[in-house]
């Protein structure tokens, strides 16, 4: 059965848009469309009631689109409620009407996605594209900002919603009606009472219809949520809150988890840098390498440490040549003559001239009773 019914048995015909907008719930825009054509070639002024909770994005924006540019004069009078975007079909309205006790409401798009990351990206750049799309429909019908209305109605994970003096306050409607319909809540913070009142509307209205797809709809909620079978409709609404809840927290959690991963990978990197130029700092003090070759072995150490470090410890200290003198004098004190330079380390005994003149002149005026020439 249709969630939409056409009323031709007034001069001005009547669609009556109630219940949720999409393939799976039988209101599909092609039918709809195909429906709406043939009452255009009939009539000049179509009126379009609406009681709905929103449903599919593009199948709604296809709808809205069809009765924004009807050449009949289409009427929209928003009986119970508008949400998501059954408000954005409302839109297309030549002139609105909302009863004073019916409500609006304005949210983000949402959905869902499967697939690998690249796939959830662009799923949700698809979001942001057709939630950009609808935030022009709200400025142009209420001439808002695009940017007003993205930061104040468009809020994360926050449903923003109007009575009929707010929604005609805002200019989202012409006029308020006060039509026959069931009490109604005023705007309020309490999602159970839009729910006790958006299902009393739909089972007053199509009383047969609603109990099918309601009955649908539970037993679908208690198979999700591990109900009974005599769970009621608060029953699976307290599930869905708290699943909510749970969401919320699972999400602020991931939030604090990110937060603090990050702060991890800053210290890491810090501590990481610090050990690089411990490790160059060091093979220069060990006169490994010299400060000059520092960036060049810095950058390989950040790009393989374990790698610079084995280079490093494979290169073979420098050492001056007195220091070569000292550790050869450290390791062969039988060297006392000069003639024991000349026999075992003559090498020794030049570098021994040119690093110590005065020991060497030393030596060899011992050795030969004269000072040696310049």
């Amino acid at each position: 059965m249709d969630n939409y019914i056409i009323n031709s048995t007034t001069k001005t015909p009547e669609i009556l848009l109630y219940g949720y907008i999409g393939n799976w719930k039988d209101t599909d825009s092609k039918r709809f469309i195909s429906d709406l054509k043939s009452l255009e070639a009939k009539h000049q002024q179509i009126n379009v009631r609406i009681n709905s909770g929103g449903g599919d994005v593009f199948e709604g924006i296809t709808i809205y689109n069809a009765l924004k540019n009807s050449p009949a004069a289409i009427h929209v009078y928003i009986d119970g409620l508008a949400a998501s975007m059954a408000s954005i079909i409302a839109l297309s309205g030549r002139i609105i009407y909302m009863s004073r006790f019916a409500q609006l409401m304005v949210h983000r798009v949402s959905g869902t996605a499967n697939g690998d990351a690249e796939k959830l990206r662009e799923t949700a750049s698809l979001m942001d594209e057709l939630e950009k799309n609808l935030v022009v429909i709200y400025s142009e019908r209420t001439g808002r900002t695009v940017e007003d209305i993205q930061a104040n109605w468009m809020q994360r994970g926050k449903d923003t919603w109007f009575n009929a003096k707010d929604a005609l306050s805002q200019k989202l409607v012409d006029k308020v009606f006060d039509g026959v319909i069931a009490e109604a809540p005023q705007q309020t913070d309490n999602p159970n009472a839009v729910w006790q009142f958006y299902n009393t509307q739909l089972e007053n209205s199509f009383s047969n219809q609603l109990n099918n797809n309601t009955t649908m709809l539970l037993a679908q909620f208690k198979n999700q949520f591990g109900l009974p079978e005599s769970a009621t409709e608060q029953d699976v609404f307290a599930a869905i809150q708290s699943q909510h809840n749970k969401n919320k927290l699972l999400q602020e959690e991931n939030e604090k988890l990110k937060s603090d991963n990050t702060d991890f990978q800053n210290q890491l990197k810090v501590a990481q840098q610090q050990k690089v130029t411990d490790l160059v700092s060091n093979a220069i003090k060990e006169n490994r390498i010299t400060e000059d070759q520092r960036p060049t072995y810095t950058a390989l150490a950040e790009a393989n440490y374990d790698a610079t470090k084995a280079a490093l410890s494979a290169i073979t200290p420098y050492k001056s040549i007195a220091a070569q003198i000292n550790a050869a004098s450290d390791d062969a004190p039988e060297y006392k003559t000069f003639r024991e330079y000349q026999e075992k380390a003559p090498h020794l005994l030049a570098a021994l001239k040119e690093n110590d003149p005065a020991k060497y002149s030393a030596l060899y005026k011992k050795e030969f009773g004269k000072t040696p020439k310049p």
